[in-house]
């Protein structure tokens, strides 16, 4: 992952926030802030809602072109990521 990357820079920043709330999940979608799952509950981000761009981008990061290929065809993905650092 490209530090210099905005897109990366917003992933980051989204885990960091999920990691210091203690969330188990992050779910985001287009036009809605991102949402943390905390305890078993769905709690959104206070933040502005991510464009298509942005979420396409963090896909584009974490898919293979075979999955990205699928979720345009099926408008979802179910992803894990680990981040060393975090």
């Amino acid at each position: 992952m490209v530090e210099t990357d905005p897109s990366s820079s917003l992933l980051l920043r989204l885990l960091r926030r999920a990691v210091d709330r203690g969330a188990s999940d992050i779910h985001i979608k287009t036009n809605s802030p991102p949402y943390f799952r905390i305890d078993g509950e769905l709690r959104p981000r206070k933040s502005e809602p991510l464009t298509e761009t942005e979420v396409v981008a963090i896909l584009e990061q974490l898919l293979t072109p075979e999955r990205l290929a699928a979720f345009r065809k099926e408008g979802e993905a179910d992803v894990a990521f680990w981040e060393p650092d975090l």
